[in-house]
Order: C-alpha cells, then structure tokens, then sequence
C-alpha cells in the first residue's frame, strides 16, 4: 500500500513508493506511457483518450488521487509477434485532508477567492477573476439598469457569476490535490447590488429612490445557490444599508476597526468608494460612485493590475520618460517602442501627479497645451498628441483628457466623502489617528500618491496602514468563527449611514474637490 500526498499525481505517488513506471515524456502527458487500470477514478480527459486509453484506464501523470483507489500497473512491451501485459496491484490510501472552506470577495470588477483549511484557518490557494457581469457595464448602476429593462438579464448575469465561481473553485481544488466536494463551507462578501444578483434577486429597488433594498440581512443557505454541491453551505455577511454591503462589513470586522483607539478612517478604495469613521464610540459611513477609473478601467489605455501593466510613471522636465512595468525589469527609460498592455489605476494615477508636477496638467485638470508649459519645459511639448488631447507615455500608451476627467470625478467622490464624514465629526485632517486602506486596488497605491493626487488629503502620509482585500479576509474570518459572524451582524446595525446628497452644499463641496491642488483640500 502506498500513501498519497495532497496534490501529488499518482505517477509522483508510486514513484515516491519506489514503483517503478515509464514515463518518457517526463510526466507530461504527451507519450502514453503510464497507462494504469483505475475504475473508481474521474473519467478520463479527452487528451487521455486522444492517446487511446481503453476503458477505464487513465494515465498515471495526470490522475491525482482524491480517495483510496487501488489501481492495476500495465507495463507494455512489445514481443515480436503480440504484447504481453504485466498487471501489479496497488492500493492507494489518500491521506485524510481537513475540511476545506472557500472565502470570496465578489467585487463589481474583480472577484477574489480563497480556499481555506477550516481547522487551522490558513490559506491554501488564492485566485482572482474579472467579474464577467463587467459585459453588463462596469458599474452597478448599469448593471441595474439592464435588470429593470431586460427580464433575461438577472439570470444571465447570475449564472455568468456563477459559473465564474465554480471554475475558481475548480481550479483551486485542482491547485491542492482534492475535489471541489471536498468545500464544506463557503462566505461571499460583496456590497449590496453584488448579493443581491448572485442570490437572483432583483436589484431594481436599489436603482431609484429611496434605494431600498430586498435583503440586508445575513444569509445562511445552501452552496448550490452558487453552483457548488448542496451539502456545502453559504454564508453571506449582513450589509449595513443599501450602500454600505457585506463588504464593508467584513472588511471593517477584519481590520477590527471599533477595537482601535482614537479616530480611525477606513476606506475601501475601488468601483464604490465606501468609508467609516470611528470615533468618540459611533461608526459613521458614507458611500460615493468612485467608477472603475482608478483600477483602469474605463481609461483608453487602462487595465487591470496584471503583469505586462505599467503601474509607476516618472517624467522629467527634459521630457525623458521612465515606466515601471509589473512584472518586467525596471524601470524602462526613454520612450519604450514596445507595446504595453496598459496602464493600471496606479499607472493613471502616477501619470496625473507626473503631468501636475512638470506642468503637463493644470490644477483645474485641462491639459495646460503647448503655449501653456512653464518656462524651461519646452522640451515636454512634444509628448503632446498632434490634437493636444493625449499625452504620449509610449507605443500606443497615452493618457487622453478624457481620462484625466473620469481620474478626476473618482478622486472628486473620495475625497468629498472623507471631507464630509470629518466635518459631520466635527474634526479635520490633523484630528485623524490613522487611516486604514482598504481594497486591492488600494494597496498599490502608496501614501503619498494618494495625497499628492488629492484621493486623500494631505498630511496623513504616516497615518495610512494598508490592508489588502479587507473584505476577503473578514469572509476568511467568518469561514473559521461562528463568533465573529456574530459580530458582524451586530456590527452592520450598529453603522450609521451619511447620506451624502442630503448635506446642505454637498454639491459646492465635490466641485471643491475636483481640484488637482495638493490634497485638493476645500
């Protein structure tokens, strides 16, 4: 009998156990050579059958045990005139894994999970997806609005949701060595209109006045709701309002924002931009239509944050260009003539506080055009497009005025909310002990790019800590601990809302913050 590893093929596995078996193509499936008879086993691929597998036969390099199984070894050589067979008998005993669970941050661009040990909480294998409802617009609004005016798309846009989860999970199990029966338990974080469509229910009541939605409560059903085996349960944390989701929730929960002391902002930058205040014991909350402008998408040349994106820019007052690139040696100097895959949101972002500091960009955020350059910068005239509309980072990499504009309104609704949630505190910027950024997105941006763009203002560099994907982690959290489900859903009663369109001179304070001044401050 032989041991099986978590995640070893079975080639790997009796090769471990001392058993002889050819393999000339080195374990990669290609030559057929390491036939074995597993009835109990998966079905064979159709690259397993295309090398004429018989049934129930499968090739030892690409089986990966996910039970015991005892298998029959063929050896084949050839005689002159037929093929004998030496069949050996094996049994394979799989190694007892612990209970799997699976956490997911559905967010309105990217979808983020993990698959999780539920006994020591550890992270086994982590994936992230576009959201493929983006085909339905890259905002909720959009989204929404297909769902009020197309009865099919609710469906289509739950299963295309769906489908998207149970491929992650597909992949991960692969990743570790087991099936995706293996996951007992599963938490999908997600703001409000992201629930509300991957539980099929409509979001229409959150498109219009008084934007109330269906369900805020936490749920607890049945994993086949999201495609996975019905035996598994799903649990989606409870969301504080309609703009404020499980997302939050989660995220505040993990980055354990009421046990801090002090004044703390937590903002998680992304297509939403939500925040909470914590002070003087209340949790106060607002939320803004940030779009996909600062994850690079909506932008000419945007992309997501993958290898192959530009995500810093320099510029000199020469004009010289220096490119960082994910993924690539850097930084690239002069003006690359290979193509890019795009700038990312930090990318856009560090291209706009290029274009500020050496005059490219004025503050008001039209281009400052050729006549308009300070004096000795003469030289960056020539990074103008010929219409004067675009700037010129590359080949096929430019940064148009269209993009500064929707840069422009995202860091406008951030920084308004921020600005809006202090005063209704009755504190400024100074008051502030710490600020907690959360969001993928967010984590790629350092501090001083953020104040130096006006997301945030100034004078809080020292202050920002960085959390990654706060709402993941809060759904790893609620994997692992019926406790801090609990919390979280006294949590979300206990968060007030700041409707921010009801304030006396909101309006007057977003213009304000449109401006590309330091800290854009009011």
């Amino acid at each position: 009998m032989l041991d099986a590893p978590p995640g070893r093929t079975l080639l790997q596995v009796l090769r471990e156990g001392g058993v002889s078996i050819e393999s000339p193509c080195g374990g990669a499936g290609t030559c057929g050579k390491c036939g074995v008879m597993a009835l109990s086993a998966p079905p064979a691929s159709l690259n397993e059958r295309a090398l004429g597998l018989g049934e129930g036969e499968r090739l030892a390099c690409r089986l990966v045990p996910t039970g015991d199984m005892t298998v029959e070894l063929l050896t084949c050589f050839e005689a002159e005139e037929e093929a004998t067979r030496l069949i050996k008998k094996i049994k394979i005993i799989k190694e007892t894994l612990p209970p799997l669970g699976l956490a997911v941050d559905v967010g309105s661009t990217t979808v983020e999970a993990t698959l999780v040990d539920l006994d020591t909480g550890r992270e086994l294998a982590s994936r992230s997806a576009l959201n493929p409802q983006t085909r339905w617009g890259m905002d909720v609004l959009s989204r929404i609005s297909h769902v009020m005016t197309r009865s099919e798309s609710l469906r289509e846009m739950r299963e295309a949701l769906t489908a998207t989860l149970g491929v992650m999970a597909e992949a991960l199990c692969q990743e570790v060595g087991v099936r995706v029966s293996a996951i007992e338990q599963v938490v999908a974080a997600g703001n409000c209109v992201m629930l509300h469509i991957l539980m099929g229910v409509s979001p229409a009541s959150l498109g219009a006045f008084p934007f109330t939605p269906v369900f805020t409560e936490a749920l607890d059903v049945s994993a086949a709701e999201v495609g996975l085996r019905e035996s598994a349960r799903l649990y989606c944390p409870p969301s504080a309002s309609a703009f404020i989701g499980a997302d939050v929730v989660a995220g505040i929960c993990a980055s354990d924002l009421m046990r801090r002391r002090g004044n703390t902002l937590f903002i998680d930058i992304g297509t939403n931009g939500e925040m909470a205040l914590s002070h003087g014991g209340r949790l106060t909350s607002c939320s803004c239509a940030a779009g996909p402008a600062l994850e690079g998408m909506n932008i000419s040349c945007g992309t997501r944050a993958t290898p192959g994106a530009v995500d810093d820019v320099v510029i000199g007052v020469d004009g010289r260009i220096q490119l960082k690139v994910i993924g690539r040696q850097n930084p690239l100097v002069g003006y690359p003539s290979f193509p890019f895959l795009g700038l990312c949101g930090s990318g856009v972002l560090a291209a706009i506080r290029e274009f500020l500091r050496v005059g490219l960009l004025r503050p008001d955020g039209a281009f400052a055009g050729r006549d308009g350059l300070p004096p000795g910068g003469k030289a960056l005239a020539a990074l103008y497009a010929e219409d004067g509309l675009s700037v010129r980072l590359g080949a096929g990499l430019a940064v148009t005025q269209k993009d500064v504009r929707q840069v422009q309104l995202a860091k406008g609704a951030l920084l308004s909310g921020v600005c809006a949630l202090l005063e209704c505190a009755g504190l400024d910027a100074d008051g502030l002990d710490a600020v907690l950024v959360a969001g993928q997105f967010g984590a790629r941006l350092s501090a001083q790019l953020l104040t130096d763009c006006g997301v945030l203002p100034p004078g809080l560099e020292k202050k920002i800590e960085y959390l990654g994907n706060a709402s993941k982690a809060g759904a790893r959290l609620a994997l692992t601990s019926h406790a801090r489900r609990r919390e979280m859903e006294a949590l979300a009663r206990k968060i007030e809302y700041l409707d921010l369109s009801s304030l006396p001179n909101y309006e007057n304070l977003f213009l304000r913050c449109l401006s590309f001044t330091r800290g854009g401050t009011p």
